[in-house]
């Protein structure tokens, strides 16, 4: 059965509409749809009203940061209910914040490499959550280079436009996650740049993401071990954008029937 615990839509940095990309899960036959925006849980209320066969399940991914390098978490809501104030308004001032950042970087590459962009041309393509993916996507669409080459040559991490965002600690995140109703799963460990997966054990987590496309087949073997040792659940999802990302079809096979239920059974949507 295919399934999919980790996809992302245009209230973040996806390239496709709710719509969209539920259409195209039906087209590849998803039994099962987690959307998990980035930092905005926005989506899932436009997703309940399409008239679908897929069991969809509400999640956000939160960006937090550990050693002062990111680690994302995904959050699977209990009973599809995201309606805790205290999450949204968290979401909210993280996203007002994001806006601020999004602005300096705008003025740095006015100042530093004369590209000029409006902060107009940027949130056309952000339904939510506005971030340097919009960015790059405008500068693209203007100067007629890549995506890819907007990031490199403009906006990278060591480019003297960025600027880097306000930091979660990924212990406040999770305990933020768990105070609000979901289930909180490590996301693709492999792309963890400080510390080990082991490292977010004691902080809460109930899960971790073993299918990913960055994970290779001998990191999956080590993360389903752990999970196993742990008493985690296994997911896993295609982390799907629909551009340059990983990807480019939505929906796993690599997940058991038994591995399924169990995490339909930790969020009671069995």
């Amino acid at each position: 059965m295919k399934v999919d615990f980790h996809v992302h839509t245009n209230y973040s940095d996806g390239v496709f509409s709710v719509e969209e990309v539920i259409k195209k899960a039906e087209e590849r036959n998803v039994k099962i749809l987690a959307i998990t925006d980035h930092d905005n849980i926005d989506a899932f209320d436009e997703a309940k009203k399409i008239k679908t066969e897929i069991k969809l399940i509400a999640g956000v991914e939160l960006t937090t940061y550990h050693l002062e390098k990111p680690v994302h978490i995904l959050g699977y809501f209990k009973n599809n209910d995201s309606s805790s104030a205290e999450l949204r308004i968290f979401l909210q001032n993280m996203q007002e914040q994001r806006e601020q950042r999004i602005k300096k970087m705008i003025k740095n590459l006015k100042t530093i490499f004369n590209i000029k962009i409006e902060y107009n041309d940027i949130i056309k393509n952000a339904l939510g959550v506005v971030g340097r993916p919009h960015l790059a996507k405008a500068i693209s669409d203007k100067y007629h280079i890549t995506v890819n080459q907007a990031f490199d040559l403009y906006i990278s991490n060591d480019s003297p436009v960025f600027v880097p965002t306000v930091g979660l600690d990924t212990k406040d995140g999770i305990d933020l996650l768990l105070r609000n109703n979901a289930i909180p799963v490590l996301a693709h460990p492999s792309l963890i740049f400080a510390g080990a997966p082991e490292d977010f054990i004691s902080m809460g987590i109930q899960g971790i993401e073993v299918f990913h496309p960055h994970n290779s087949h001998k990191q999956r073997k080590v993360y389903r071990k752990l999970a196993i040792q742990n008493n985690f659940f296994i997911t896993g999802g295609t982390d799907f954008h629909g551009d340059f990302h990983n990807g480019q079809h939505v929906g796993i096979s690599n997940l058991s029937k038994d591995q399924i239920n169990i995490i339909l059974k930790q969020i009671n949507l069995d």
